[in-house]
Formats: structure tokens, C-alpha cells, sequence
């Protein structure tokens, strides 16, 4: 190859490379999606970290464990369009959607587990809420069996919580009517 067609033939592979990178960019959402949180994880420690701020260990915890997340998902990426390619998913809408009906008794419990959280109170109402999504939903489809498997589960959940925010962490929860 002479020296006056090589440039020309580095610009094309150039051209190439970059083409192909802005295409696994443009119309990769997961990507984008694992860029998001790792950027704004990154700015949630910075804030956290700030010269003069009191230091709270609960928002910097979130903050690093939201970074790892979102550092994992882009490095994830790569794998899981391997994997999509394997299986025979060209588009990312040939994945089946989201079932919504199905999610949507926990949209209704989540809001009023946050609504009722500073009455009842936080741990109360996280037990009862964690309890009745685990019946709802719980594999047995006899109420009395899920919901005899899923208070102890329930119970050992809040007992995880408590030791968290409240020893661990040092987080005031709300407090309610019943604690």
C-alpha cells in the first residue's frame, strides 16, 4: 500500500470505529441507562462529600453502593448484548414488556405504606406492607398458608431494618401510633 493511500484508508477504519461506537451508544438504552446511574452516583457521593457538611453515613452508603451498581451495569452491558445476540433478540423490543397489571396491587401498596408510614409508623407499617406483598404474591396461592410462611419472614425483615437504621446507621425513622 503506498504512504498517499493510507491516510485515507486510517480515516475510513476511524470512520468505521466510530460509527460503530455511536451505534452501540445511540440505540443501546441499557447502556445509557448505566451511564445515568453511575453519573449520578458520582454526584450524590460528591454532595455527601462536600467540605462543612455534617457527615451522614446513610446518603454516602447509598451513594457508593448506587456507584458499584452502576459501575457493574456498564460493565455488564457488553455480556448482555452477547447474550441477547445468542438468544436471538435482535431489538431490545422483541424483550416481552413489563406486565404492569400484574405490578400494579404494589404501586397501591407502596403508596399507602408511604402515606401511612409517619401515622402508623415505619416499622409497623414496613412488617405489614412486606406481609401482605408476600401473600399477594407469595408462590402458594392459599392465603392462610403464604401469610403463616410470610410473617416470620415479615418479622425477621423489620428486625433486619431496625438493626440498620437505627444501630447501624443512626437514621431516625418515622415514628407513628405504634412504633
Amino acid at each position: 500500500m503506498s504512504t498517499e493511500k493510507m491516510p485515507a484508508a486510517m480515516d475510513r477504519e476511524a470512520v468505521r470505529i466510530a460509527s460503530s461506537t455511536w451505534k452501540v451508544f445511540r440505540f443501546n438504552a441499557h447502556l445509557w441507562v448505566a451511564i445515568g446511574a453511575t453519573a449520578l452516583s458520582v454526584v450524590l457521593l460528591l454532595a455527601g462529600l462536600l467540605p462543612g457538611q455534617p457527615g451522614y453515613r446513610f446518603p454516602n452508603l447509598v451513594a457508593v453502593i448506587l456507584l458499584v451498581l452502576g459501575v457493574l451495569m456498564v460493565l455488564n452491558e457488553p455480556v448482555a448484548q452477547r447474550v441477547r445476540r445468542i438468544a436471538g433478540i435482535v431489538e431490545l423490543s422483541e424483550i416481552q414488556p413489563v406486565p404492569w397489571k400484574e405490578l400494579a396491587p404494589a404501586f397501591v401498596m407502596l403508596v399507602a405504606y408511604l402515606g401511612l408510614a409517619e401515622v402508623v409508623g415505619f416499622y409497623v407499617m414496613s412488617a405489614l406492607t412486606f406481609l401482605v406483598m408476600g401473600t399477594w404474591y407469595g408462590a402458594s396461592r392459599r392465603v392462610g398458608v403464604t401469610a403463616r410462611t410470610c410473617m416470620p419472614v415479615s418479622m425477621s425483615f423489620v428486625a433486619v431494618l431496625y438493626a440498620v437504621f437505627m444501630l447501624l446507621l443512626n437514621v431516625q425513622t418515622p415514628r407513628g401510633l405504634l412504633f
